[in-house]
């Protein structure tokens, strides 16, 4: 005979005997290792969120070294390195093949010829007419060479081109007038007194020795018609301001005449302008100057009043410059291109040259002066002058700068006021002189071939050095998502909020470790974007651009529900983002246009391009690299900041917004017009609350406020629960008539939950469950099981009715709540890269352990469920019992006094099942326990009490030898024959079953009934069955009681099965 008892769990690990408690049901007896006496842990009435978070975020990055090194270090330092590498290499190989020469350039050295022209020839090492000193004797010098050339000029840069390469020389003292002091070697002393006539050229610059009007020095002449020029205005005026003879002279008649300047027959302002002449050379002359030489009086005016409005004026300029511009152009300029030798061999064809193109410029004002009113006597003039400047006329040499023709013509009409004031004697008059003087200050230049090349590279690279931290932020952020972590959190009490900024000063703790890593590089390989800009500008750029990427991150990760998605997406937005941003910035500077400004709405675009302008402008030949003092209205930088700040507060708005709205797998999401909704009932509430009776204290409204919750479904709907049996139907009487025990820990009242959908997921529930107590909630996929949980545990908001736990409501007291729950999902939810302590410690501050405590609750954790010796492992190096048993220890943390249990063995083997049983039974001391499963087995082991759930109804509640009595049939009996003795053993069976016996199956060999035992039966079955069996051909029976896993079959059927 086989006896088949249902409660087959004599477990042979910890032999714990099967006993009967006062419900009548069965619960395992444990060994000595559950007795130990366990210390209390306090708790403190506040959640260390924080601290958990961050200790947490530590302990994870510590081993994210391959992450840490590849993305946070490694990925900046290459991108500058490589762009420094390979300008070292580049440049030096072009100082291989173009040694660089050091100047000293306006030295107070003389480093002139013998006519007192500057000696220009310095790529000439040999040439010992340049003076040198060593380089280690010269403050600042580049250390590139080991001499350094004193010379006389000055080197323009060549324009605005990454080629760092010479300009044209340039003067080093320009002066606006005669009258200036003697200081070698810039301004050598005349000759004499008597040759000061001659000394009336246009050149603005000091005399040379010889004077300009000198007729010996050829070369000097060639000097002279390249560097003179012809000041003449349009001038606007309605009042009388003089006149201004313009008598041609030949060079002979101003060795003759010898006229001083104001001695001719000039008066008002314009006639009291210094005479200065003009050289016209011509074929006749053979280009050189002489005796016949025609000189032309500046500076000359022509009135241009008859032009009425500025636009006609207007009209006259731009004939004048197109004229210009396209005489210009048909000029043969290949003698450009020779030597500083052929110079000298050629100064016909030079000079030839330069006076035909002064021949075009000349025909172009200076500009135009307006005079509008004068008063002499209260030294008053009203006037403007309008000198503007053409890039295409720039480039002529003989026409001079914006800066020179204002500071020229300015000087001259000081000159005109000053000599016109009313009392003064003529003698005053006539020899009072404004001179402007000014020379540049002695500096080093390098007169190396460099070509940026680590800037150019840089600016392509740069962007990826600091970008590619927003997809790391992303993946981690999903993959939280993903593996239910957050959700995990979420349950134990952690907010929003505190999770969100935890991980947003994570996430600026790597940008800042990256952004430094990114500029010490920088530095290291003295890359110009570092070196040369002022470091507020790029760090203020990294500042802003850190806090982009963090709400751009939490933005994109309410889009993704898996990692691997999330990653390939948001690598691919950072390269096309940063590609398309490249190329719409280079075709921008090719084509000298400004960047629209929608390009600036992406983020990622203003970065760029914020980036990419300071970049290009720190090797700038035009333009000094960006100082903070740039950064005003208008400035293109300054733009780009000023999007991406407000782009910032846009992006995480959304972010916010979409974690709202947006359906997740776990949890409930909000209608898109919630903000206006919410917003909406907020204020009526805060209407109805000011409008209550002042006498009620805050208490007295919250003790309505639970009730009227309590009795928000005034009326039970028989529709929804009509599949109740009487004993659901006593347990909410009693439940709502308060007739429970006051210390019970869980108490629920009248919970519904109904989706947004229709859908009715939870369907008036009420009950409570004691301490002590093991409470098995059943129903098949779809009951409402889930959604009822977690209403609990605050994942979802109830519809209607209320609910205690550990006498906090869940709608007024969540964080007491969460303090007194632990739950374990269905899986586990671990991070693979801690360790078995730092889950645990990691849940206890949650839980409110304080720092004093943590340690002691982590070890009685351990304890519970025997994983101290695995504590120290990573939990990627657990089994999945000991990931299981780690998921019951996270819900032991802290003492909870109800704990949440789903499915705790599905998919482990027996042995380990068996295990976690002991575990499980073992913590329902003083505790109240919900156990999810969907085995019935375990259910029938573990729980003291159980309920049916299905469709979101709960079906029946009780303890299992009640519902076995309700809705089993008492015992079961089987016995096996041979077929042909089936017939005489069912008769003989039969005949002592009572006649209600139900008939189950009948096979060839095998037959079972179900039966209801009168008293007394079961035993006399066994003596009657047991002396007869061979009489009546039985070779084999069985009696068993009907199991756990019947009732639930005959309480759900086929269409509660069924989830909808």
């Amino acid at each position: 005979m086989t006896i088949m008892e249902n409660n087959n769990n004599i477990d042979t690990i910890t032999r714990s005997a099967i006993e009967v408690d006062k419900n009548g049901s069965n619960s395992i007896g444990s060994d000595t290792t559950a007795n130990i006496p366990l210390p209390e842990i306090k708790r403190t009435n506040k959640s260390f969120q924080m601290r958990a978070l961050t200790r947490k975020t530590l302990s994870y990055q510590k081993r994210q070294m391959f992450t840490n090194i590849c993305c946070i270090t490694l990925c900046p330092l290459l991108m500058v390195a490589i762009a420094g590498i390979l300008a070292i290499v580049f440049q030096n190989v072009i100082d291989k093949n173009n040694p660089p020469i050091e100047l000293l350039l306006c030295s107070n050295e003389s480093a002139q010829d013998s006519n007192g022209f500057y000696l220009t020839d310095f790529r000439n090492e040999s040439d010992s007419e340049i003076p040198k000193l060593p380089a280690d004797q010269v403050p600042n010098s580049s250390g590139k060479t080991d001499f350094i050339s004193l010379v006389n000029f000055f080197l323009a840069p060549s324009g605005d081109s990454l080629f760092d390469v010479i300009g044209n020389q340039e003067f080093c003292v320009y002066v606006f007038g005669h009258d200036y002091p003697v200081a070698n070697p810039y301004q050598p002393n005349v000759p004499s007194n008597d040759t000061v006539f001659l000394r009336k050229d246009t050149t603005f610059l000091p005399d040379p020795k010889q004077i300009w009007f000198n007729l010996s020095s050829v070369y000097q002449l060639y000097y002279l018609s390249k560097t003179q020029s012809l000041p003449w205005f349009y001038i606007q005026s309605n009042i009388d301001i003089g006149v201004k003879q313009n008598v041609t002279l030949s060079i002979s008649d101003l060795y003759t005449t010898k006229n001083t300047p104001n001695t001719q027959n000039n008066n008002g302002i314009i006639g009291n302008t210094n005479t200065n002449y003009y050289a016209r050379y011509s074929s006749g002359s053979g280009f050189y100057f002489n005796e016949s030489t025609e000189l032309q009086p500046v500076p000359y005016f022509i009135n241009s009043s008859q032009y009425e409005s500025d636009e006609k004026f207007d009209d006259l300029l731009t004939k004048d410059i197109q004229k210009v511009i396209n005489e210009l152009s048909v000029i043969d300029k290949a003698i450009l291109w020779k030597g500083e030798e052929d110079i000298t061999n050629d100064l016909y064809n030079y000079t030839k040259y330069y006076t035909t193109t002064s021949v075009i410029i000349n025909q172009m004002p200076w500009g135009n002066i307006l005079l509008k009113s004068i008063n002499t006597a209260i030294k008053q003039w009203n006037y403007t002058l309008q000198i503007g400047q053409d890039i295409r006329l720039n480039a002529a040499s003989s026409y001079p700068s914006q800066g020179k023709r204002r500071l020229a013509t300015q000087t001259e009409l000081s000159n005109g006021f000053i000599r016109t004031i009313d009392n003064l004697s003529s003698d005053y008059n006539n020899n009072v002189t404004i001179t402007p003087l000014y020379r540049l200050f002695p500096q080093l230049k390098l007169n190396a071939i460099t070509f940026p090349i680590g800037t150019l590279v840089g600016g392509l690279l740069y962007p990826f050095g600091v970008s590619f931290l927003l997809p790391i932020f992303v993946i981690t952020l999903v993959k939280e998502k993903e593996d239910r972590i957050l959700v995990m959190m979420k349950m134990n009490g952690l907010k929003s909020f505190t999770y969100f900024l935890s991980h947003y000063i994570h996430f600026y703790t790597l940008h800042i470790i990256t952004s430094i890593v990114f500029v010490v590089t920088g530095l290291f390989f003295k890359m110009e974007i570092f070196t040369k800009t002022q470091p507020g500008v790029y760090i203020l750029l990294l500042f802003i651009w850190g806090h982009i990427e963090i709400a751009l991150a939490f933005f994109f990760s309410c889009f993704f529900s898996k990692s691997r998605t999330a990653l390939v997406v948001s690598f691919l937005i950072v390269l096309c983002g940063i590609i398309v941003s490249i190329a719409i910035t280079y075709t921008s500077r090719q084509s000298k246009s400004e960047i629209p400004n929608g390009y600036n709405i992406w983020p990622p675009f203003a970065f760029c391009n914020a980036l990419s302008e300071i970049n290009y402008q720190s090797v700038s030949k035009t333009e000094e690299a960006y100082r903070m003092s740039d950064l005003i209205m208008g400035n293109p930088v300054l733009k780009s900041f000023i999007y991406m700040t407000v782009e910032y507060f846009v992006f995480i708005l959304l972010a916010i917004y979409l974690n709202i709205v947006i359906p997740s797998e776990f949890g409930v999401n909000k209608p898109w017009y919630f903000i206006f909704t919410d917003s909406y009932y907020y204020f009526r509430r805060l209407d109805k609350k000011n409008n209550n009776n002042k006498d009620d204290n805050n208490n007295n409204i919250g003790k309505k406020s639970i009730i009227e919750l309590e009795k928000g479904i005034k009326d039970i709907d028989e529709d929804e629960t009509k599949f109740e049996d009487m004993d659901v139907k006593e347990e909410r009487q009693r439940v709502l008539e308060d007739a429970y025990d006051p210390d019970s820990p869980l108490i629920i009242k009248r919970m519904r939950k109904a989706y947004p959908s229709g859908k009715l997921a939870v369907k008036d529930v009420t009950f409570a469950v004691d301490r002590n107590i093991i409470f098995g909630l059943l129903g098949p996929n779809g009951a409402g099981k889930t959604t009822l949980i977690s209403i609990l545990t605050g994942l979802y908001k109830p519809s209607s009715g209320s609910a205690s736990i550990n006498k906090y409501n869940i709608r007024t007291q969540m964080d007491d709540v969460y303090r007194s729950i632990g739950v374990c999902p269905q899986h586990d939810i671990l991070w693979d890269d801690l360790t078995v302590v730092e889950h645990l410690l990691f849940y206890a501050r949650l839980k409110g352990i304080p720092a004093s405590d943590e340690k002691l609750a982590v070890q009685i954790a351990l304890q519970q469920v025997r994983l101290e010796p695995f504590k120290n492992r990573l939990t990627k190096g657990l089994s999945g019992g000991e990931k299981r048993r780690l998921s019951i220890a996270i819900s032991l943390i802290g003492n909870p006094v109800v704990i949440f249990l789903d499915e705790p063995t599905t998919g482990l083997d027996p042995e380990v099942r068996r295990l976690i049983w002991n575990i499980i039974n073992e913590s329902k001391k003083g505790r109240t326990i919900v156990l999810t499963t969907h085995s019935m087995e375990e259910a029938e082991v573990l729980c003291n009490r159980i309920g049916i759930m299905a469709k979101g109804t709960l079906r029946c509640i009780g303890p299992q030898l009640r519902l076995k009595e309700i809705y089993g049939r008492g015992f079961k009996l089987m016995f096996i024959c041979k077929a042909k003795n089936v017939e005489m053993a069912t008769a003989y069976i039969e005949s002592l079953l009572p006649p209600s016996a139900r008939k189950l199956d009948a096979f060839v060999t095998n037959v079972s009934y179900e039966f209801v035992p009168e008293p007394g039966l079961i035993p006399r079955l066994f003596t009657e069955i047991e002396k007869n069996k061979k009489k009546y051909g039985i070779d084999d029976w069985g009696l068993s009681q009907t199991s756990l896993e019947e009732v639930f079959l005959r309480i759900i059927g086929e269409e509660d099965a069924e989830a909808d």
